[in-house]
């Protein structure tokens, strides 16, 4: 497609061209992309020749289906200043994304333009997370650097028999257009020229995502490979709820046995501290995971909920955790709530003994929390904190029947 900024005679004449073959999908992205560079009585110009196309000849479209388009620029943002969508690299849906999309958009490129026949995976996460999230755009970009690192191995190094093309797929801040870019994916998956295969990511165990792996398994037959959903519901079982979903992290329930093995500390040694959020998949399932075991507590839980916690109410439950005597804490919420807890921790009252804190894998990105204060961990008599780690392979802790349940856990700081 010819620049609007370059060439706008030659821009409009290529949308004139495309709407007489009924691409519409790529009319509407150009007109986008002359909107962004042109004035007003420009624009109008091009929209007006471009739409002077004549109707493609009947059965036309029928015989040649049209590509699903990428995005190349923000295809109309929505009113809270999101883009949505699927982009080949072509386009950053962040500022801090956009050099590791120029490098997937090379890579994606030289795929496309070769003579192998290819396959396209996408990588489906939020990719516009709020401006003041600083946590969740760090995590966003080793996220997207990651899946880039692995498409290089895949074509560069390891040079395998069916090159990769990953594209990078956005359902939104909150995933609450999931359903709308998985009916974009699914016109990828059915056009021989984009060959999508597979689905991958979702780091996220809340409705939108349980709902969005649905559709795209039950209902359009895609394949999804979950990334850290550690819901326990979320995956399949014997009604098979989502037929081709694979996990490569085990559920809440199992690293809270592996961590209990491993920890080898007695029931009425423990005590709890859970999010009673009953929206968030993620902290219903840890929560029910940790009271199976920590049944034999001697006191607790305390609650919260992560809806409308304050910092103040973690510096409440501080006294019943002093008070409890418990060296271990079991903590069922999501990281941020964690720093809150932890920060909180610091001042405790019996910070002359240590007090172990636990929790699952979602805790490794707790280093990316702007307020935590790291000092509280060797204030006083010492603050643990161990949570379960998905990446030691082979240190796995065997079930009934031989069969891996988890893994070793490791201490992230003592």
């Amino acid at each position: 497609m010819p620049s609007p900024a370059e060439d706008p005679v030659a821009h409009a004449s290529y949308l004139h061209h495309s709407l007489a073959l009924g691409l519409r999908e790529e009319v509407v992205a150009g007109l986008h992309a002359a909107l962004k560079v042109s004035n007003r009585r420009s624009w109008l110009a091009i929209v007006q020749f471009a739409c002077a196309a004549p109707q493609p000849p009947d059965g036309y479209l029928e015989r040649h289906r049209e590509s699903p388009v990428l995005c190349t620029t923000c295809p109309g943002p929505l009113p809270d200043g999101q883009c949505v969508g699927v982009s080949d690299g072509g386009y950053a849906f962040t500022d801090e994304l956009g050099p590791v999309s120029e490098g997937i958009k090379a890579l994606n490129d030289r795929v496309t333009q070769g003579k192998t026949p290819y396959a396209t995976i996408a990588l489906m996460l939020p990719m516009t997370p709020a401006g003041d999230s600083k946590a969740d755009r760090a995590q966003l970009l080793r996220e997207v650097q990651g899946a880039y690192l692995a498409q290089y191995r895949a074509n560069e190094v390891d040079k395998e028999d069916v090159p990769i093309r990953l594209v990078l797929a956005n359902p939104g801040r909150d995933l609450n257009h999931g359903i709308q870019v998985a009916n974009w994916l699914d016109e990828m998956a059915r056009f021989p020229k984009d060959r999508l295969r597979v689905v991958f990511g979702f780091n996220l165990s809340v409705k939108p995502t349980a709902d969005t792996i649905s559709y795209l398994t039950r209902q359009k037959g895609i394949p999804v490979v979950g990334g850290p959903i550690t819901a326990t519901d979320l995956a399949n079982d014997q009604s098979n709820r989502y037929p081709g979903l694979v996990k490569v992290v085990p559920s809440h329930l199992d690293q809270a046995h592996a961590l209990q093995r491993y920890l080898k500390v007695d029931d009425d040694k423990t005590f709890l501290i859970e999010d009673l959020n009953g929206d968030d998949l993620y902290s219903r399932s840890l929560r029910t995971a940790f009271r199976e075991v920590t049944k034999g507590a001697a006191s607790g839980p305390e609650q919260y909920d992560s809806s409308r916690v304050t910092n103040g109410d973690f510096k409440q439950m501080v006294n019943s955790v002093c008070n409890s005597k418990a060296p271990t804490l079991y903590f069922a919420g999501r990281p941020h709530a964690l720093a809150q807890l932890i920060n909180a921790l610091g001042d405790r009252g019996c910070t002359d003994r240590p007090l172990r804190v636990v929790t699952v894998s979602g805790a490794s990105t707790i280093a990316l929390e702007p307020d935590l204060n790291w000092g509280v961990f060797t204030r006083g008599g010492g603050l643990p904190a161990a949570h379960h780690e998905v990446l030691q392979v082979g240190a796995g802790v065997c079930g009934e029947g031989g069969g891996p349940v988890g893994h070793e856990p490791r201490v992230v700081a003592a």
